[in-house]
């Protein structure tokens, strides 16, 4: 029983007498270790960054987590949209003014006309996106 009230004795005399030293050789071991995972942070932001152009399908682009695509072929509104849909997609609904402007940064004509996702099929004048959510 002595033996083990003597370990803790000298535990706590160790954590109390620390010296400046351990605590600079501390700091100095957490400061590397902070470094190294930075670093490897960096590096799979990077990887990250880099293969999130490989995400989108060939002849896709990429913006904020979705891909786009310009059709140049010609088609009805219901033909484009069935073919967005056999693609796994959807015509344009457009969310925010910054993809509003990437869309038309990106228009490979701008003198082209492009289908987008808007329809007042249902009711004339009564403009939806075709996830049916109401134009703001």
């Amino acid at each position: 029983m002595e033996v083990g009230r003597d370990y803790v004795n000298t535990r706590k005399k160790n954590e109390d007498s620390s010296t400046p030293r351990t605590d600079q050789q501390a700091r100095k071991r957490l400061d590397g270790k902070f470094q190294n995972e930075s670093e490897i942070i960096r590096s799979l932001c990077a990887l990250i960054r880099n293969h999130s152009e490989s995400l989108c399908p060939n002849g896709w682009k990429l913006h904020d987590k979705s891909c786009y695509r310009f059709s140049t072929q010609r088609k009805h509104w219901d033909s484009a949209k069935r073919e967005c849909k056999s693609q796994n997609s959807h015509l344009l609904i457009i969310n925010t003014k910054q993809e509003q402007n990437f869309l038309i940064q990106s228009m490979p004509n701008k003198n082209e006309e492009y289908f987008i996702g808007l329809t007042d099929r249902e009711s004339e004048g009564n403009w939806k996106w075709v996830d049916v959510t109401p134009v703001r």
